[in-house]
């Protein structure tokens, strides 16, 4: 009797530790993308370690016009995007980006940096951002990577691209640089 109730013993913990050591359906990679189409840009005092204009652009950034979207989780509740950064503009990229209109030439890109948050009614996931800004096309296009978050992105990872273009503006506040933004790629949801 004492055997049995040892091996019973040892048979259940065997299974519950497989039970809890099996990958979840949320531990499964999903598709990602994300839209904000009202992006509003100032440009801001650089933080430390980062060098001043006019080596950089510093810059914060919003939309929260209740057009952005997320999914996951869905689109039935509105997206907002909160983001800082700079551009450095002392490390050009020759030929990075597309010529000027009219002109054959390809342009200078310069690297630009950001830290993101994107909040959902499921919580909020945090990126960083690292891309080349095209002063020539008012487009900036690079590579996120997800870096954790809150709520449903807890312990998120993961990476995709995120493309912006620029429609006007002037960096000031009272004519702040007007974008949008779409990010896509695959995140691991824990």
């Amino acid at each position: 009797m004492q055997r049995r109730r040892v091996v019973v013993a040892w048979l259940l913990a065997l299974f519950a530790g497989l039970n809890t050591a099996a990958p979840s359906s949320a531990d499964m990679s999903t598709p990602y993308t994300a839209n904000f189409p009202q992006e509003m840009t100032v440009q801001t005092t650089c933080p430390p370690g980062v060098p001043p204009p006019p080596a950089s652009f510093c810059f914060t950034g919003s939309d929260h016009s209740g057009q952005g979207t997320s999914v996951p989780p869905g689109t039935a509740k509105p997206a907002t995007e909160d983001f800082t950064g700079f551009v450095d503009l002392t490390s050009g990229i020759a030929n990075a980006c597309p010529p000027n209109p009219g002109s054959p030439t390809r342009t200078t890109g310069f690297p630009d940096h950001n830290q993101v948050t994107i909040e959902t009614n499921a919580g909020q996931l945090f990126l960083t951002t690292d891309g080349v800004d095209c002063m020539s096309t008012g487009t900036d296009d690079g590579v996120w990577h997800a870096v954790g978050g809150t709520g449903m992105f807890r312990r998120a990872t993961g990476n995709g691209t995120v493309h912006t273009q620029a429609t006007g503006g002037s960096g000031t506040p009272a004519d702040p640089i007007r974008s949008a933004s779409t990010y896509t790629g695959q995140l691991v949801l824990q």
